[in-house]
């Protein structure tokens, strides 16, 4: 069974692009409407807005197309969820001897919810 072809702008990207091998990838689809083209959606905050920008500004060049704009932004809400976390957490920890635990209503130590908030985003994330 063959393997499923590499889309040509990953060629493009690694610089493996052959045309005398890669004939096939004048007929691939073409996404159209670069990302960096589009405003970001209204209901970002200020800081997803931020990060959508920096996103878009650092992403190869003609890399993310008007069909990502969604999944774009669910990442920078989901980064925005894990720095909001990722601050509540250090200060639970500023002057804590056990960092990333917190007692519970029966006063055992148990991990911080804040934890519990930055691993699935850092998942989703990545």
């Amino acid at each position: 069974m063959r393997p499923e072809a590499k889309p040509t702008v990953l060629h493009k990207l690694h610089d493996t692009l052959r045309t005398t091998r890669h004939r096939h990838c004048a007929r691939e689809p073409i996404a159209p409407a670069p990302l960096e083209d589009m405003d970001p959606p209204a209901v970002l905050t200020a800081e997803e807005t931020a990060a959508w920008r920096y996103a878009i500004e650092h992403a190869p060049k003609d890399w993310l197309k008007c069909i990502d704009r969604a999944l774009l932004a669910l990442w920078v809400k989901t980064e925005a969820r894990y720095r909001r976390a990722e601050a509540a957490q250090a200060e639970l920890n500023a002057n804590e001897p056990l960092p990333d635990l917190v007692h519970n209503p029966s006063n055992v130590l148990v991990q911080s919810p804040y934890i519990g908030i930055m691993t699935p985003t850092t998942e989703i994330m990545i």
